[in-house]
């Protein structure tokens, strides 16, 4: 099933469900081990490596290239919570997405997760004018 947003979508990996707020989209299967979320923010003009940059702070980052969208990802522990984040862009858009679950479960949906991340897709034209 592919879940479409006003200005994004993505390939949502089976069993798993989706919640929507005025802030993000939470991903979860209902016998998971964590959440993946996704936001979006537009600009006037194109979104640069130097914006993504901006916006991750000061944390080691790995480049990352999707079908769509390019950007950095990191991933770490904070107690005992595993983390990957993604800054990703698209012509004026910015994606921001998290996944996160207990160290104990670091892994566990690694492919349903990567799955999704690498099926993102913008719901609008990004050419900038």
């Amino acid at each position: 099933m592919r879940y479409k947003s006003t200005d994004w979508s993505l390939e949502v990996s089976e069993g798993w469900s989706h919640e929507s707020d005025e802030d993000c989209t939470t991903f979860e299967h209902p016998k998971g081990v964590g959440a993946f979320q996704v936001s979006s923010y537009r600009k006037d003009e194109a979104v640069t490596d130097e914006d993504l940059r901006e916006f991750a702070g000061e944390i080691p980052l790995a480049a990352v290239s999707f079908a769509r969208f390019t950007g950095f990802r990191t991933r770490f522990s904070e107690d005992d919570t595993f983390w990957t984040k993604w800054w990703l862009r698209s012509g004026q858009q910015m994606i921001h997405a998290t996944y996160n679950c207990s160290l104990a479960d670091r892994g566990r949906e690694d492919v349903e997760v990567s799955s999704m991340i690498e099926s993102l897709a913008p719901e609008y034209d990004t050419n900038v004018a």
